[in-house]
């Protein structure tokens, strides 16, 4: 039986993730206006302003390996008011957040880590190089991996590794067939009314990446097997 409780009152809030970091589970929420993201423990739900922010926060997400850092995306503010959003690295020291942005990236959606052969892998999203008004596709968005050897370097590198994405909703990652993946809703064609779900992932080192189209239906047998 599910039980509904309410942790927090954030205004416009919008991204929520959660996530353990050391020997704490934590989660996290930030909005897409103006405004500071936060953290509550669970369960004990004590709450931490995790830094300050210039909000329009479209993802939050644990740097593997690190119990004191986190990265987001944000200055991606609504109706896709984005030329200065960015990447921005959240490090904790004692109980308090700083936060700086690593890697500016004009309209930058999501993000999320892949951790393979002790290296982090960061991939990034945009929605577009360009939008003038919520229609506007005629710059398509790309997505970005950054190798992140030093973690604590001043700015970040990205190196594009694909064009040509359109309404790009989500990036997630997970488990599959004991490999650890990245998906994303990408849609490759704009004039296509449903887009198609792309795995993303690190073969080796020195290897960028590897794509394979899926169906709907393979991403649905691929919960499946997940849940089992």
């Amino acid at each position: 039986m599910f039980r509904k409780t309410k942790l927090f009152d954030m205004p416009d809030i919008y991204t929520v993730n959660a996530f353990p970091l050391g020997s704490k589970f934590y989660i996290g929420m930030g909005p897409e206006k103006s405004g500071n993201p936060y953290l509550i423990t669970y369960p004990s739900l004590n709450k931490t302003e995790a830094g300050i922010a210039p909000g329009g926060m479209m993802s939050l997400i644990p740097v593997p390996g690190r119990s004191d850092m986190l990265v987001s995306v944000m200055g991606l503010f609504p109706p896709f008011q984005g030329k200065d959003a960015g990447v921005y690295r959240h490090t904790r020291s004692g109980d308090i957040w700083n936060v700086e942005k690593v890697l500016h990236l004009p309209f930058a959606h999501r993000c999320e880590i892949l951790h393979k052969n002790q290296i982090n892998y960061l991939f990034t999203s945009t929605v577009s190089k360009c939008k003038r008004e919520p229609t506007d596709w005629s710059e398509a968005g790309e997505v970005f991996l950054t190798i992140l050897t030093d973690l604590f370097q001043p700015m970040w590198n990205a190196e594009k590794i694909m064009g040509n994405i359109f309404r790009n909703h989500g990036m997630l990652k997970t488990v599959l067939h004991e490999k650890e993946v990245v998906y994303g809703y990408m849609q490759k064609d704009k004039k296509k009314i449903a887009g198609k779900l792309k795995f993303v992932l690190p073969t080796k080192v020195g290897e960028v990446m590897q794509t394979t189209d899926v169906s709907k239906d393979e991403i649905f047998a691929a919960f499946d097997y997940i849940t089992k």
